[in-house]
């Protein structure tokens, strides 16, 4: 138990902290900010959640998974090695068919140009897809100090970037996706490196397949799973318009408070549950699983319910009034993310 609650307390700094800076901002946010500009961002956000399950076809999940089946670091490495060199493939396939089906693309958001907001998108996804494997690799080897410094160092360049090209430049929804794609683009050396030095250049088809085998079912469900928090959005800004959508994602936005607060426990969680997983003693095992999950699911339920009863002092002490009439609607989405939250560390 204390090995989870030490790895957990990295992982929630390193998540809290940057959610906890953004709300310090969003007053911000409110005043450079309209509404129309706010909601084209989230817009854009949805959309990269969707690519980069696409991009990488959840081959991250696959290193989490199999990292543990082996004790010999050869292996290890060269399953990672496989896994980064597959990912810089798919995302440049990603790119270049993204590209191509940009009248197809349009679509979706038909109020919001191609160009800059959707290429900005699309550019990031695929640059950040480079970052999935290095960051599991801390993760699963259990580093999360090294986790933290990453995590937080590129987050420090992308709000500076962010209040650069938001506030300095007033360039709104234009300046915020540039900031995220230039912190992304300065950080892709850094993953290589990282890549280099603990995975070498090896390539094994048949890891890949083994790999792909594990990953690809995951692809459909949290597609799935993405599409439904897709059209909600969508459905905004094709029936309403884009100030609408603007104040719905700020409500959701402060919602993510209860997400992050739970992913930093699920992200310590994962690599302790595989271990338990492939313990010898199955019957400890499972006790100490149950044990773990009723906690979390405890807690969760804490969070959500204290968000919810501030909310309302929450929105008027921080936004702007334009965005007041979100308050109601993160009372709602916090159930979804407590739902969310509980089934991730019971399924």
């Amino acid at each position: 138990m204390t090995s989870i609650f030490k790895s957990s307390s990295y992982y929630t700094f390193a998540n809290i902290l940057p959610q906890a800076i953004g709300f310090l901002f969003l007053p911000v946010y409110s005043r450079y900010m309209t509404p129309g500009d706010f909601g084209i961002v989230s817009a854009m956000e949805t959309l990269t959640a969707i690519f980069s399950i696409i991009v990488c076809l959840s081959l991250n999940r696959a290193a989490q998974r199999f990292y543990f089946d082996n004790n010999d670091a050869v292996l290890r490495k060269s399953m990672l090695s496989t896994l980064f060199i597959a990912t810089m493939v798919l995302s440049f396939l990603f790119l270049i068919l993204a590209l191509i089906a940009e009248p197809i693309l349009q679509l979706i958001f038909e109020s919001i140009d191609f160009y800059p907001y959707f290429l900005f998108c699309i550019v990031s996804v695929a640059l950040n897809s480079l970052s999935l494997i290095p960051i599991i690799f801390y993760q699963v080897s259990e580093q999360p100090k090294k986790y933290v410094l990453l995590h937080l160092s590129r987050f420090v360049l992308q709000i500076l970037l962010i209040m650069f090209f938001v506030v300095w430049e007033a360039e709104g929804a234009k300046g915020q996706l540039k900031a995220v794609l230039i912190s992304t683009s300065l950080f892709v050396p850094i993953y290589l490196y990282i890549a280099y030095k603990n995975f070498g250049r090896h390539f094994d088809l048949t890891l890949l397949k083994k790999a792909l085998y594990f990953s690809w079912p995951f692809v459909p469900t949290l597609l799935v799973a993405w599409i439904l928090n897709l059209s909600d959005r969508l459905f905004i800004e094709r029936f309403l318009d884009l100030t609408e959508l603007g104040v719905y994602s700020m409500g959701y936005k402060i919602s993510m408070a209860m997400f992050v607060l739970t992913s930093a426990f699920t992200m310590a969680y994962t690599p302790i549950f595989y271990k338990l997983a492939n313990s010898k003693n199955q019957i400890e095992a499972k006790k100490t699983l149950y044990q773990y999950s009723t906690f979390a699911a405890i807690i969760f339920t804490l969070i959500a319910f204290f968000i919810s009863l501030f909310s309302k002092e929450l929105f008027d002490l921080v936004l702007d009034e334009r965005y007041t009439k979100g308050c109601g609607i993160l009372r709602v989405i916090i159930i979804s993310h407590l739902l969310s939250a509980i089934m991730s560390i019971t399924s």
